[in-house]
Formats: structure tokens, sequence, C-alpha cells
């Protein structure tokens, strides 16, 4: 006769039924099973199911292979059910491998041997597999049952799987299911995982017997999908029925207050769970500190961290999160610290959400703390920790660091490599991400959306429009939906490499714009001295419905600055607050004061600054600087340069504009001075550099410079140009040559500036009749500008240059500027 352990025996019954895994339900799971190796007579199979049961609850693969080894012992492993149970242990202490062995060893099986395999893929994530299998073990002659067909409809999580979910529903209505409580709870769940609510609502309907798993199933569909009033209607209804909400209702209808305008609710929903006794529950408290973060309420968020039980790692990692989303990075860095007194080690979450608020240029001496613990954890080499440190130190600006722990993660996925390429974007580096970006598809991995945007970013700085096509083209190959954030990207990448017409093609093409895409079209337009298109794309923009935010108003200030459109910015300066009642920002105050400075209203414009109610940042005064250089205002230029350097005492480009007005009045001495000052403090003038993007390649070119391979030819075709632009009727302005020089040396200082070395690179690079794109770092200089007027004639191109402020399209001897810059 089987032995019966009194010890064991009350077991069969009470046992718990939550997955939760405590540190003394795995003590005493080891005492029973040294209480099992000892026996000498038979097991009794009941006994062996229980602690296998118990194995699969605590996720103890040890012990299952202890009891395993047992059953294999003691010649029980023919006993079907057992063998059903260890492939269900297996599966879910994550040994895939083990269940199929056990599975494919199996001489007799059953649809219960068939359905836990499945259910052991299923849970592992391989839906592919699952399928397969269940179109296996029809072909083999078996049925599936009701909790086969469940299995498997759980399988379907996705719209791609919605008709398989479809095929799996009719079987269930064939074979009289559709009425079971627990099938139609799953049939909610499917459709809702598939994107279909108003089929998981119908089915909701149509059940004759509701529980309050049922119920929960609905209002999860709900609040993920972001129909947060429809989940808490359907909450209170519930309960209108007389079913009680258990733990895992609060939990998703806590999540479907997702903003400020739902804390009243998510302020009723606590008040529910406190009556209902799950106050102590530590998922529900962490569910509770994540709602108030997401509706705004730190405070209250703060407080139920305070009163809780007992603390997690999980409880301490949303309120760290909730710190760093408000931008609290103190406070999200005194509680990692309390964190680790206690004694909670720290998970991967952890470190990703304090990483989240270390991401700029203030937080980088705690970011590399943070670094500190990860690599002392051991997860530096994590993808997702990895990813999260590369974010962080991109935004602070250390892309070397950042490029170095990429490639210290182990396996990167598609989100690591974004990042780094977000990381080369972010501190200029477009070169390298172009190229990251080809290393990342010979490794095999396939650009998501996000990768494409990135790089289109890295072509619109580098004005690479070849590459930009050639991305363009690659987003049409594979068939990626232009939506708005793509198609924003595509349209911005065109616009900053002067190509309008492109950029308006694609504006056209979005089906979905909203006020970010309709904001790029008016900025495309503004940037390249377009005042009136700009003005009309905001018309028809308002016509659709759609409001104006203080992005749209920068647009519109700069395309009045760039047209010189005086009284038009004006217009919109003050509507900003008291037409559109936003509030006026130090951006628009400063389009106004380039607008001002651009027509010589100098007067103007440095009362606004000083009426302006804030205070006056350096950009605003390097504006009214910059424009006294080019209305030759010394004392109001002084003015501004001393207090430019109050706010930023190594601001090079001061120094420089205030010699350059100098030099301008002939104020030698006070350029001596001027000069003489940088020396001494080390700080060094930001030297002019232009790009031209030639057969996918990126050439720079200095002033006087020699190092390009083709040097002697572009030499040699800037002295043929310039031969003929003096025979046009060019002439120097070697006034704008800001050195105390004879004028013939003055000359050839202005013919061999980069901008002129990088238009001959390209008209000796490319075919006749293309258009050339080159890229200024600083402003055009005068004198290039009327000589790019010229050649544009004599050698009928195009030739587009980007500099620091506008675009200039230079066709016909005319550039689009009209000549006011």
């Amino acid at each position: 006769m089987p032995f019966k352990s009194a010890k064991l025996q009350p077991r069969l019954k009470g046992r718990p039924t939550e997955n939760t895994h405590t540190h003394g339900d795995l003590i005493q799971l080891k005492h029973e099973l040294e209480g099992l190796e000892r026996l000498t007579n038979a097991l009794d199979i009941n006994i062996l199911a229980t602690l296998l049961l118990d194995c699969c609850r605590l996720k103890a693969l040890s012990e299952g292979k202890q009891l395993h080894a047992l059953i294999l012992k003691n010649g029980l492993l023919k006993e079907r059910y057992l063998s059903n149970l260890l492939i269900s242990m297996y599966a879910k202490c994550g040994s895939l491998e083990d269940a199929t062995k056990i599975f494919q060893g199996m001489p007799r099986k059953g649809v219960v041997s068939w359905t836990a395999l499945i259910s052991a893929y299923a849970h592992q994530g391989l839906k592919a597999e699952a399928f397969r299998l269940f179109e296996q073990m029809q072909m083999e002659g078996y049925r599936p049952d009701k909790v086969t067909l469940v299995t498997v409809l759980g399988v379907c999580s996705s719209p791609s799987d919605l008709a398989k979910g479809r095929a799996i529903h009719a079987r269930l209505i064939e074979g009289g299911f559709e009425s079971d409580v627990v099938v139609g709870t799953a049939l909610v769940n499917m459709y809702a995982k598939c994107q279909n609510l108003e089929e998981a609502r119908k089915i909701f309907e149509r059940m004759t017997e509701r529980n309050v798993v049922s119920w929960t199933a609905m209002i999860t569909a709900y609040s993920r999908h972001g129909y947060g009033d429809t989940a808490f209607q359907l909450f209170y209804e519930m309960q209108k029925e007389g079913i009680n909400p258990n733990k895992v209702t609060f939990l998703n209808v806590l999540d479907a207050c997702q903003c400020p305008t739902a804390l009243a609710q998510g302020k009723l929903i606590h008040f529910q769970v406190v009556n209902s006794g799950f106050e102590s529950d530590i998922f529900v408290t962490t569910a509770l500190v994540r709602m108030y973060s997401r509706c705004g309420s730190l405070e209250n968020s703060r407080n139920v961290f305070d009163k809780a039980a007992e603390r997690d790692a999980g409880l301490y990692n949303a309120m760290i999160a909730a710190y760093t989303q408000h931008g609290q990075r103190k406070e999200a860095m005194q509680l990692f610290n309390q964190m680790q007194r206690e004694g909670i080690r720290s998970t991967g979450i952890t470190y990703v959400s304090i990483l989240d608020g270390c991401a700029h240029q203030a937080a980088l001496t705690d970011g590399k703390l943070i670094h500190a613990h990860i690599v002392e954890s051991g997860l530096d080499s994590d993808v997702i920790v990895g990813t999260a440190l590369v974010n962080m130190y991109g935004k602070c600006g250390s892309w070397k660091e950042a490029h170095r722990i990429f490639f210290n993660i182990l396996k990167p996925d598609v989100i690591a490599w974004n990042a780094m390429l977000a990381a080369f974007v972010q501190n200029g580096r477009g070169k390298d991400a172009l190229q990251l970006f080809q290393e990342m598809q010979r490794k095999g991995f396939q650009p998501s959306q996000v990768s494409f945007v990135t790089i289109l970013d890295a072509c619109a700085s580098l004005a690479a429009l070849t590459e930009g096509k050639r991305l363009h083209k690659q987003i049409m190959d594979v068939k990626l939906d232009l939506n708005r954030f793509l198609g924003t990207a595509l349209m911005n990448m065109y616009a900053k490499c002067g190509s309008l017409v492109d950029a308006r093609k694609v504006f056209d093409t979005i089906t979905e714009r909203d006020e970010i895409t309709w904001n790029a079209m008016i900025s495309a337009y503004a940037q390249n001295g377009e005042a009136m298109e700009a003005f009309s794309i905001f018309n028809q923009m308002q016509q659709k419905g759609l409001k104006p935010n203080e992005v749209t108003f920068v647009g519109l200030l700069s395309a009045c600055s760039h047209a010189g459109l005086v009284s038009e910015g004006y217009k919109y300066f003050h509507s900003i607050s008291s037409y559109y009642g936003l509030s006026v920002t130090t951006e628009h105050y400063g389009c106004m004061l380039d607008l001002l400075g651009r027509a010589g209203k100098l007067q103007e414009a440095e009362n606004l600054i000083i009426n302006m109610g804030g205070t006056p940042n350096s950009v605003m005064w390097m504006t009214l600087l910059g424009a006294c250089r080019v209305h030759g205002d010394v004392e109001r230029g002084r003015r501004a340069a001393i207090c430019v350097l109050e706010l930023e005492p190594r601001n090079a480009a001061a120094y420089v504009v205030m010699s350059n007005i100098y030099a301008a009045a002939g104020r030698w001495s006070e350029v001596a001075r001027v000069r003489k000052a940088m020396v001494d403090r080390h700080i060094k003038k930001e030297p002019g550099c232009s790009s031209i993007e030639v057969d996918n390649k990126l050439h720079e070119f200095f002033v006087n410079d020699k190092s390009h391979p083709n040097r002697d030819e572009i030499y040699a075709e800037l002295e043929r140009l310039m031969k003929l632009l003096k025979e046009a009727g060019y002439v120097p302005n070697t006034k704008l040559v800001l050195h105390d020089v004879a004028g013939e040396e003055k000359e050839d200082m202005l013919c061999y500036h980069s901008e002129k070395l990088a238009i001959a690179f390209g008209l000796i690079s490319t075919p006749s009749r293309t258009s050339l794109h080159i890229i200024k770092n600083l402003r055009v200089c005068g004198d290039c500008h009327t000589a790019i007027k010229f050649i544009s004639k004599l050698v009928d191109r195009e030739i587009v240059v980007r500099d620091m402020h506008r675009f200039h399209h230079f066709r016909s001897g005319i550039c689009s500027c009209k000549d006011y810059w």
C-alpha cells in the first residue's frame, strides 16, 4: 500500500493559490523533499503531484529536478499525470528543453500532454512554435479540448493573430463552449489583445455568466487601450451587480488613471482599496504610487510610499521613477541611497529609472555614480541597462563614453542601436551616426521607425541630401507607414537640405497631421525665406481646426525676421498672449530681437530686452550684439558684449564680434585689446567651416585649406572662377577683411574662404547643371554672398547655402534672401 506521510498529507488542502514566492515556502518544500528521499517504500502520486505544483508556483527548478529524479527512481514516469505536471513545472521554471524532452519521451501522449507542451511554448513567448504544435497535434489525430483551445487563444496576442483567434473562436462555438465563463473570458482577452475592442465587448455582453475575472478582463482591455472613462464605468457597474473587485481588478483600473484629469477618480479607487483591505498588498501599493505620479500628485505618491507596510524593489522603483519623471533628481538619488541602506537589492528597472533622471549635463556626476553601482552589480552588459547608460551619457554630452558602453553590451537590440545613433546625432556626430546606421544593417538589424527618424536628423544636420533621399526610398521599400512622426522627420530633413519642393511633397502625403507636422512646414518655409508661404500654411492650419502653440509662433516670427516684415512680426508677437492665450517665451523675444536687429531698429531691440519682464539670457544679448556689428553701432555693441560676458565669461563669439565691430570702425587698438584678452584667457575662436556632400561623402573646408587630396584642382578652378567673376563685374569687398593689412592681401584673404573652396570642389566633382548644397557653420560672409550670386549665373547652377541663420538659394545671379540677411 502506498506510503502516506502524516506530515505531508495536510498540504493537500488549503495550499496558497497565488503565485507568491516566499522564503518560508521554499524552505518547507526543501524539508519535504528531504523527507521523501529518506523513504524506502512506495511514494504517493498525489503527494508528488502536490509538490510539483509547489515547484511550479515557486519556480523552484532545482527542487523540481530532485522530484523528477525521485519519479524516475521509483519508475513513476509512466504515470501520464506526473509527466504532464513535469512538463508544466519545467515550462514555468524556464527550462523549455527539459519540458520538450519529457514530452518526447512519453510512450502514450494525450490531449493534456499536448496542451501542457503548447502552454510551455506559449509561456516562453514562442508563438510560432506553439501554433505549430497545435497543428501537429491535430495532424496526429488528437482532438483539442476546451482547455487546449483556451490555451491557444492565449497565444493570439497581436493584430496579426486575429485570423487564428477567429478560427479558434469558431471551434469553441462548434464545441458548444462559448457560454462557458472561462472560455468567454479568454475570448474577451484575445480580441482585446488583437486590437478588436468592439468584438471583445460583444463577447462580454453575450456572456450569460460573468465573474470577477470576466469583468476584470473587460476593464483591463479598456484601460490598456486608453479608454479610462469606460474602464471606470465598468468598474462601478460590476459592483452594482454585486461583484466585488479583486486585487487584479484594482491593479488594472488604477492603470486607467493616466493623467491629472483622472486624479479625482484615482482617489475614489484608492478609498475603495482601503475599504477592501488591499492597501497592505505591495503590488496594489506600487500601483497607487504610479497612479498618483501619472496624475501629477507626487505628494500623494510619497504618502502612499511612506505608509507602506513593507517595501520591495518594485515599490522603490515606482517611487524613484515618479521623482525622475517629475524632474526631481535629488529626491530620486536620496531614495536610491535609502534603498541601498535598507539592504534592498537594486534591479535593472531601478537603474533605468534613475538614469533617466540623470540624462542632462548638470547630472553627469550622479550618472557616473549610478554607473559605478551598475558595474558593481554586474549589469553593465545587460542590454536594457546598457541602453539606459548609452542614453544618459549621450544626453550629457559624453558621446565617447556612450560609444564605449554600447560596445560592451553583450547582445544589443534595435533599441540599443537607436540609443547610440541618437547619442551621435545629439552631439553633432552626424557622420558617425551614418556609419553606425550602415553597420547596424550589415549585422542583420532591421531599422525601426525610430532608427529612421534619428538618422534623418543626422542627414538634416549634415545637409546630406543624397543620403536623405536614399533613406526615403528605403522607407518606401520596407513599406513603413509615413505617419506624422516619420513624415515630419522626412520634411525636416528635406527642409534643412534646402529642398523645399520635396519637403512640401512629403507634407502633402501625410494624412494625419498634428501641430508638430504643421509647425515643421511653417518652420521650413521660414528658414528658407518664404514668409508668405509660412503665413499661408498657418492660415490653413487654423482652418483645419488645429490650435497653434508656442512653437508655431517661433516659426512665424522667424519668417518675419528673414523677410524684414516688422509690422507683421509685431502683430504675431502681440497676438500670442492677447488672442491665443499662450505664454510669450524667451524664444519669441529672441525672434523679435532678430527681426528688429536686422531691420536696423536697434533702439527698439534694446528697449525690448530691458522691458521684457524677465531676466534676458546671453542669446538675446548676443542677437543684439550681432545686429550692432551689421549696422556698425559701436557703443550699443559694447554694452551688449558686456552683458553677454557677464552671463558667459568664456563666450568666444562675443569677443570675436566685438573685435569685428572695432575693426570695421578702424579702432585697431581696441581690436588688439580684445584679441589679447582672448589669448590671456585661452579663449579660441570657432573656425569657419563649409561642407559639401559629393558621392555620399561629406567634404569639409576651412579658410586657405590645402588638406584636401584634390587641392591643386580645387585651387585651379577657384582661380579660373575669380578671373571670370572679375570680368563679369565682381569687385571683392575688402572692407569685410577685418585685419590691418594691404588691399591686395585682403583680396587674397577673401578669395580662399571656406564656402568658395567648397563650391570650387563641387563644380569639378559633379555633372554640369547639378545643384550644389553647402553648409556653413557661421554666418556666410558678405563678399562670398556677392561672389556666389555671380558664380550661379556664370555656371548656370543652383547653389544652396545653409549658414547658421538661414538658407540662401542662389539662381541666375539672384539670392532668395534678396540681400536681406
